[in-house]
């Protein structure tokens, strides 16, 4: 389970692709490009893409708290998603 977030790192930097349509990060309003610079309260600088996907996932109902700066904002966002399973269709 998990919050259904595609992401990469751009330039080291945490940063989505993509939320999963209908996931719960899409539906908590995560956009493509925000820079995820905090998991948990733990900053993502110098983590890993493993290490993201390790603290992004966990048991369904079970809850993580993001911080994503998103360029055009004054202040950084945050976000509380609560886990769910994935479904992600082979053609959207």
């Amino acid at each position: 389970s998990g919050v259904g977030l595609h992401i990469t790192l751009d330039q080291n930097v945490l940063t989505v692709i993509a939320p999963i349509p209908g996931s719960p990060a899409a539906r908590a309003g995560v956009a493509p490009w925000d820079r995820v610079v905090e998991i948990d309260g733990k900053t993502t600088e110098n983590m890993t893409l493993l290490e993201a996907v390790k603290k992004l996932t966990g048991p369904p109902g079970s809850s993580v708290k993001i911080k994503v700066f998103r360029e055009g904002e004054t202040d950084m966002l945050e976000f509380t998603l609560v886990r769910d399973t994935i479904h992600v269709d082979s053609v959207f």
